[in-house]
């Protein structure tokens, strides 16, 4: 770091006569004042400033704006990470621009220092600057990538913004992904990555600091306090899959990453629930929490009697369940085999409960996404759409239409584009289906459209 960069440059000054020419006493007590950063370097990067501007050699001006840019890059991420908006000003007068302009005005000094020994650490200050992956793993690149993870935990959407600093440790197929990370989308993984990646970074800033690297004494306070903050934070990630509760219905549509706090997945013999994790860290890294028991991976399950009745009636078990869930944020996952006589009756369950439901599948991409679940017993609406075995009929102000089942290179599926063109104007959409045949495709009509609503009759 800067002292022992003085040092060397200490060394280099002293290996021959001319060099030991070149520095006057004025920057070797310049260079010994630096450290250690705070309000007093100010003075000590201003002297330097005329020095850099006055001095009648080439080889001393090269010095003194070595000495110039990496101090003051230093300072400036001592100002930033001890959130010392004073300090930050009063070096951007040293420099005779603005707070903003900065980080701009270091970088243009920095690429006009070319002192030999020194082109290394004067490309990592560099790229400190522009934010480069590769500044990571020094002093000043770990400081900043610990400031840019504190800003991001105050972000209003912490997850997406702490997603911004870091790959996705699962992108490698051929590599295992942790346990931890399974259940959340690229986005939350990304996320927990960064945090973790913090929390590494401050132990290794610490152990520089103990060392007695200027840059890291100088910011050490500030990082004790991002290693408690790390230790306390909770993120949570959204849920994207969840194999242990079994396959989701596959749908077109593309829903909402919206927050759940419980997933009830519903087949036709058995439901199994289970909440969704949150992420806690400690001394062992991520771990997967939650405020009630079951959380995924893990799960309950509760019997699906088979219907004794060719109306749809609430389950009494599923009643129970959704009534201990109400105030929480459900997720009402049906299999893809799950009949629409199974799906009226999870329906009216929570119905009974009084628990509002969102209704969750795959979207084509792999996400699990969400839409609310909107049902009527009767409803009087302009367009209509009825899910038969053979395909979609529609009734509409334009008339009605037919949409059979097309044949493709996959098989026999359902005609979703057509039925998308004809019905994505409407407002209100009412969806009715066969009794007893397979609810997939009337879920996958439900997220087709914000105004599709269920009817029974």
């Amino acid at each position: 770091m800067l002292r022992h960069a003085c040092v060397a440059l200490l060394v280099v000054l002293s290996t021959s006569v001319a060099h030991a020419q070149l520095e006057s006493p004025r920057l070797h007590a310049l260079r010994d004042q630096l450290t250690p950063y705070g309000t007093r370097t100010l003075d000590v990067l201003r002297e330097l400033h005329d020095v850099a501007h006055t001095a009648d050699r080439r080889r001393e001006i090269q010095l003194a704006s070595y000495l110039l840019a990496i101090g003051s890059v230093d300072l400036w991420i001592v100002a930033r990470r001890n959130r010392d908006a004073e300090l930050d000003a009063r070096l951007a007068e040293v420099h005779r621009t603005s707070v903003d302009q900065l980080p701009g005005v270091l970088a243009r000094l920095l690429t006009t220092v070319r002192v030999a020994p020194f082109v290394s650490e004067v490309d990592d200050a560099l790229a400190v600057l522009r934010g480069a992956p590769e500044a990571r793993g020094t002093v000043r690149g770990d400081v900043l990538f610990v400031d840019s993870v504190m800003r991001a935990l105050g972000a209003a959407d912490p997850v997406v913004a702490l997603a911004r600093l870091a790959d996705d440790p699962c992108a490698d197929a051929t590599v295992a992904c942790a346990v931890t990370l399974q259940p959340f989308d690229a986005t939350g993984r990304r996320a927990i990555h960064a945090v973790e990646a913090a929390r590494r970074a401050t132990a290794l800033v610490r152990e520089r600091a103990e060392q007695g690297d200027p840059l890291a004494l100088a910011t050490a306070e500030a990082l004790v306090l991002d290693r408690a903050l790390l230790a306390t934070t909770e993120l949570a990630p959204s849920v994207v899959g969840f194999p242990a509760l079994g396959a989701l219905t596959t749908v077109s549509g593309t829903g909402e990453a919206a927050r759940v706090d419980v997933f009830v997945y519903v087949d036709s013999t058995e439901v199994r629930y289970a909440f969704a994790p949150r992420v806690a860290f400690d001394a062992e890294g991520a771990r997967l929490v939650g405020e009630r028991t079951p959380v995924l991976p893990s799960f309950a399950t509760i019997p699906m009697p088979a219907a004794t009745r060719a109306f749809p009636e609430p389950v009494a078990e599923l009643v129970e369940l959704f009534a201990s869930l109400r105030g929480a944020h459900v997720a009402f996952a049906p299999s893809p085999g799950l009949s629409t006589t199974d799906l009226w009756r999870v329906v009216r369950s929570a119905d009974t409960a009084r628990m509002p439901l969102r209704i969750a599948a795959t979207t084509h991409d792999g996400n699990v996404r969400l839409r609310t679940l909107q049902w009527r017993e009767e409803l009087d609406a302009r367009t209509e759409v009825y899910v038969r075995m053979g395909g979609y009929s529609v009734r509409s102000t334009n008339g009605a239409r037919d949409l059979p089942r097309v044949r493709g290179a996959e098989g026999w599926s359902y005609d979703m584009p057509s039925l998308r063109a004809l019905i994505e104007a409407a407002p209100t959409v009412a969806v009715r289906a066969m009794h007893d045949m397979p609810a997939a495709p009337v879920v996958d009509v439900l997220f087709s459209t914000e105004g599709a609503t269920l009817v029974r009759r």
